[in-house]
């Protein structure tokens, strides 16, 4: 179950890594244009509207890299441009669903048994990777209880077995020790 969290995690890290560089390119580029306006001599609100433009141009189609040409006409830039496409289009999908779910909850059509435990989900997810986080989630759990089905009753949970650990822990902590040496601080 760490592992998938762990995963899930690394996941969305990496998403917001990209799309917050995605955002940099995007607003580095708007600086610019608007500073080369104000160094013509261009209004304040003149450089502001070309900024403006430049942004909600390249947050819809993505940063706007120039195709780079290699020695055989290859684009090096290609892969990139269709990658930050693909991240501008589900993030796009996202907010959707995100404002969707919130305007949902405003005007009280949310389900409140779905209700999320804290970290267990986020809006940066797609439903696809929510549903592949839960169906993984749910086979560990099952597999769990395959494991725990046969055991004895003091045995039959995670919560009693770690129990009865600690109670010999507390009582005969020498022969714990011995027993777990490599787990005892």
């Amino acid at each position: 179950m760490q592992k998938l969290q762990e995963d899930r995690a690394a996941a969305l890290k990496d998403r917001r890594i990209a799309d917050n560089a995605d955002e940099m390119l995007v607003a580095e580029l708007a600086i610019k244009v608007a500073m080369e306006a104000l160094n013509r001599g261009s209004s304040t609100a003149t450089a502001t509207s070309l900024a403006s433009a430049i942004t909600s141009q390249s947050l819809t189609d993505g940063p706007n890299l120039t195709p780079q040409l290699d020695e055989f006409g290859r684009d090096l830039n290609l892969q990139k441009r269709m990658e930050a496409k693909q991240r501008a289009e589900a993030r796009d999908r996202r907010r959707a669903h995100s404002a969707k779910k919130k305007k949902g909850y405003v005007l009280g059509q949310h389900d409140p048994g779905g209700d999320k435990v804290e970290g267990e989900s986020s809006s940066d997810e797609s439903e696809s990777e929510e549903k592949a986080f839960q169906s993984g989630r749910t086979e560990i759990l099952e597999t769990a209880a395959r494991v725990f089905g046969d055991a004895a009753e003091e045995f039959s949970e995670l919560g009693k077995v770690k129990e009865t650990l600690e109670t010999w822990k507390r009582n005969y902590f020498t022969t714990y020790r011995d027993a777990y040496v490599s787990l005892v601080q």
